[in-house]
C-alpha cells in the first residue's frame, strides 16, 4: 500500500511540475475562448431571453458533440452502475451551473464574473480537502481565507462593509454559486476519464444536463421573433456553443485526463486577463482598484493553498520513505 501511494504521489509530482506540452497549449485556448466568451455572452444577452439563449446554447453543444463523438467512432456505451453518476456529473456541470452562470453574468459585469470565477480552483482545492482527496496544512487554510477576503472585495466593490446596494451584488453570488457546482463537477468527473474519452464524457454530460435545462428555458420563452436577432447575435450564439461549451469542454477533459485537477484548474487564473481586456475593448468596461487588489488577492491565497497542498505531499513521501 505504500509503495502504491509512494508511486501515486511522485506521479502527480511529475505532472504538476512537468515542462510545456500538448496539455498546456490545450488549455490556453480553451482559457482565451472563455475569456472572450464571457463578452460574446453579455452581447447576446442583449438580443436573446437569458435562460431561452443558454438553452439554445446548450442544444447546440450537445448536437455537435454528439456528432463529433459519432465522427470519431465513439460508443455511447456507459456500464449499468455508472449510469445516474453520470446523469448526476452532468446536472451539476450543465444544469446547475449553467442556471447560476447565465443569470449571474446577465446581472454583473462581464470583468466582476471573470474575476469572481478564478476561485473555482480554491473550490476545487475546499472539495477535494472536504472528501478527503487531499489535505491543507496551516498554509493552505490561510490561503482560503486570504482568497475568500479577496472575493469579498472583488464582490462588494469596495473595502468597507457588505454592501447589499450593491448593483451586481446578485449576478456576483451567483457566479459564485456557479464556481461551486464546477468545482463538484470537475473533482467527480475525472474518474469517469478512466473508463472513457473525453470527448465522450464531454458530450453525454452535455446532453445529461440540456435535459435538465430545457425546462427552464421553456419558462423564459417571450414573445420575440426571430428576424429581430441581427448576425451577430446569431453569430454570438454559435461561437458560444460551438467553441466555449465544445471544443473547450473537449480540451478541459484532455486535460484533466493527462494532468490533473490540480495543474488544469490553475489555467483557470488566466481567464480574466482575457475577460477583462475584450470586454474593455467590447463592451467598454472598467474594474475598479478595489476590484483589481480583490483579484490579486485570490490569486495570492490561491498560490498559499496550492503550496500547503504540495506540503502535505512532500510530509507524507518523507514519513514513508
Amino acid at each position: 500500500m505504500i509503495a502504491r501511494d509512494n508511486l501515486e504521489l511522485r506521479n502527480n509530482e511529475e505532472v504538476l511540475f512537468s515542462h510545456w506540452g500538448k496539455s498546456d497549449f490545450f488549455m490556453l485556448l480553451a482559457v482565451f475562448i472563455w475569456g472572450v466568451n464571457l463578452s460574446v455572452v453579455k452581447y447576446a444577452l442583449t438580443e436573446f431571453p437569458t435562460y431561452f439563449f443558454n438553452c439554445l446554447r446548450l442544444i447546440g453543444a450537445s448536437l455537435f458533440l454528439l456528432l463529433l463523438a459519432l465522427a470519431s467512432g465513439e460508443n455511447f456505451r456507459v456500464p449499468r452502475s455508472k449510469i445516474l453518476s453520470l446523469i448526476f456529473i452532468g446536472f451539476l456541470g450543465n444544469g446547475l451551473y449553467q442556471i447560476f452562470f447565465i443569470k449571474g453574468i446577465s446581472l454583473t459585469t462581464a470583468s466582476n464574473a471573470s474575476l469572481i470565477m478564478t476561485s473555482s480552483p480554491l473550490f476545487i482545492a475546499l472539495l477535494s480537502t472536504l472528501f478527503r482527496h487531499e489535505r491543507l496544512s496551516g498554509s493552505g487554510w490561510s490561503g482560503l481565507f486570504i482568497s475568500f477576503f479577496g472575493l469579498y472585495l472583488v464582490i462588494t466593490q469596495r473595502s468597507g462593509g457588505f454592501s447589499l446596494s450593491s448593483s451586481s451584488l446578485r449576478g456576483d453570488l451567483l457566479i459564485l454559486l456557479a464556481n461551486l457546482s464546477w468545482a463538484g463537477y470537475t473533482i467527480y468527473s475525472r474518474p469517469f476519464l478512466r473508463i472513457m474519452s473525453p470527448l465522450k464524457l464531454a458530450a453525454l454530460t452535455m446532453t445529461a444536463g440540456t435535459f435538465f435545462y430545457f425546462p427552464v428555458g421553456l419558462l423564459d420563452v417571450r414573445a420575440f421573433t426571430l428576424t429581430e436577432i441581427t448576425w451577430k447575435g446569431w453569430l454570438s450564439l454559435i461561437f458560444s456553443f460551438a467553441l466555449a461549451l465544445g471544443v473547450s469542454f473537449v480540451f478541459w477533459y484532455k486535460s484533466l485526463k493527462s494532468v490533473g485537477n490540480s495543474r488544469t484548474a490553475i489555467y483557470s487564473y488566466l481567464t480574466p486577463l482575457v475577460a477583462i481586456l475584450t470586454a474593455h475593448l467590447a463592451l467598454k468596461e472598467r474594474i475598479t482598484l478595489v476590484q483589481g487588489v480583490g483579484g490579486l488577492f485570490v490569486l495570492f491565497g490561491f498560490s498559499l493553498t496550492r503550496s500547503g497542498l504540495w506540503w502535505r505531499r512532500w510530509l507524507k513521501k518523507e514519513m514513508v520513505s
